[in-house]
């Protein structure tokens, strides 16, 4: 595989989500999720495919830093311990 292609691929992943079975785990927890919601009596429970992460939304935004991520632990920190 040549380096542009696996590029390619790299991008389309990014875009679209995971390309193995095993990591479209996210589209079974969307069809128990939205099966949940039906059997708990949601009368306006959207299609599975709402409880989907939006690859395509994730590809464009921007990533953490480092220093943002410890940042929100240290506060989720503070917050549970006072």
């Amino acid at each position: 595989m040549s380096a542009s292609e696996l590029a390619a691929w790299a991008a389309f992943e990014r875009t679209f989500g995971p390309l193995t079975v095993q990591e479209r785990l996210d589209a079974a927890a969307a069809l128990v999720a939205w099966a949940t919601a039906r059997a708990l009596g949601a009368t306006r429970a959207p299609d599975p495919g709402a409880f989907l992460p939006r690859w395509e939304e994730r590809a464009r935004e921007p990533r953490q830093s480092v220093e943002d991520m410890i940042r929100i632990v240290r506060s989720l920190q503070e917050r549970q311990c006072g």
